[in-house]
């Protein structure tokens, strides 16, 4: 459903409703959920809630935005992601997924994030940690691509059974792309089997 003007939703984008103007719904959003203006939910995004104007979703989640000159110039929002796997040795890492795989932002912008994971396995070890850092998509002046930058990881706060989780974030296997694995390091307890690992990612995006 769509009321407002000049919206365009892709046909393969079912069951979404549009309440706005000059809004697009790439292919394959179905379910999504747009309120505002000028706003825009690239293909494959998946199921997503936008309120605002001027947001560009790229994973699917909750995003906002005030914006209506540029596409993505400023807006924030909150993503899922999940994991499943073993930590059999120290240094092992689990990497985590959103709906989309690993994660693309737009070319140009910078994110200020936060990153919560809870953590559990067969045996009821539980662990919970949060974890602060900037990313970006900055242009390369020599390859002329735009590729994926990564500040340093701060742990703001863990508690659990999983001796010391920390997270990494690469960005130079695919420079497209950030890769967020979440590492276990200690010297008793392994292996953990079959690890489930949930996160949230709040972000904050300039463009």
């Amino acid at each position: 459903m769509s009321r407002g003007f000049n919206n365009n939703v892709d046909g393969s984008s079912d069951n979404t409703f549009v309440n706005g103007s000059n809004n697009i719904i790439g292919r394959g959003n179905g379910g999504s959920s747009v309120l505002g203006n000028s706003n825009e939910i690239k293909d494959l995004a998946g199921a997503t809630l936008v309120s605002g104007n001027g947001v560009k979703a790229v994973v699917n989640g909750i995003h906002f935005g005030i914006n209506n000159d540029t596409v993505g110039r400023a807006q924030a929002g909150i993503m899922v992601a999940e994991g499943e796997g073993d930590y059999i040795v120290t240094a092992d890492g689990i990497e985590m997924f959103f709906n989309t795989g690993r994660l693309s932002i737009p070319d140009g912008s910078v994110w200020v994030c936060t990153m919560n994971v809870t953590v559990t396995n067969a045996l009821n070890k539980k662990h919970t940690a949060m974890f602060a850092f900037r990313i970006s998509k900055d242009f390369n002046i020599i390859s002329s691509l735009f590729q994926a930058a990564s500040s340093v990881v701060t742990t703001l706060f863990q508690v659990g059974d999983l001796n010391v989780l920390s997270l990494n974030i690469d960005t130079i296997t695919d420079t497209s792309q950030h890769r967020f694995k979440l590492i276990s390091t200690g010297a008793i307890g392994y292996p953990f089997n079959d690890v489930r690992i949930s996160a949230s990612l709040q972000y904050t995006q300039v463009l």
